[in-house]
């Protein structure tokens, strides 16, 4: 199973601190695990996917999130920064949430980990694939295009959800 490569951010002085998802999962795979009362998980009821005036809830942007949970594997845990916020996994809770679920699997740190990566920018960071960025003051959207930017600006196109094969949005939380 190939995953899409992603960060988790929070806004540092000059830019963003990055964790990179994969760490985070290595770091947690001995974890213990708990049940998390979907409930308790802020994200549920805060603008998660859409909240860049950039990017609007079409039907063909709900879809691909829609595909994203459909395909989602609730057999791996959620990861939960010390503060509870969700490090990665929220297309998981989507799912949990959809299924009727009262609780999700999670792994917690009790510290989180020092970043990967300080004061940079999310467009500077290595992704398989080519991604591009456009934030408002504490959300990230990222979208990872089918077609090169260079394509897409030729033909007078902007980097739009329907050249995309996934998206991810990130999001930024104050420390």
């Amino acid at each position: 199973l190939q995953m899409r490569k992603q960060y988790y951010f929070r806004p540092s002085r000059q830019g963003y601190y990055a964790w990179d998802v994969d760490r985070l999962v290595t770091l947690t795979k001995n974890s213990q695990r708990q049940w998390v009362k979907l409930d308790s998980i802020r994200e549920i009821d805060e603008t998660f996917w859409f909240g860049n005036t950039s990017d609007k809830p079409t039907c063909r942007a709900i879809v691909e999130h829609m595909r994203l949970i459909e395909q989602t594997d609730l057999s791996y845990p959620i990861i939960l920064s010390s503060d509870g916020r969700v490090v990665d996994g929220m297309h998981r809770v989507a799912k949990a949430l959809f299924e009727g679920r009262q609780t999700i699997e999670a792994v917690q740190f009790s510290h989180d980990p020092e970043p990967d990566y300080e004061d940079v920018h999310p467009d500077d960071l290595p992704y398989y694939g080519v991604a591009y960025q456009a934030a408002g003051p504490d959300i990230g959207w990222w979208v990872i295009p089918t077609r090169p930017r260079s394509d897409v600006e030729a033909a007078g196109e902007s980097p739009h959800i329907r050249w995309c094969a996934t998206i991810q949005r990130m999001h930024f939380h104050q420390v």
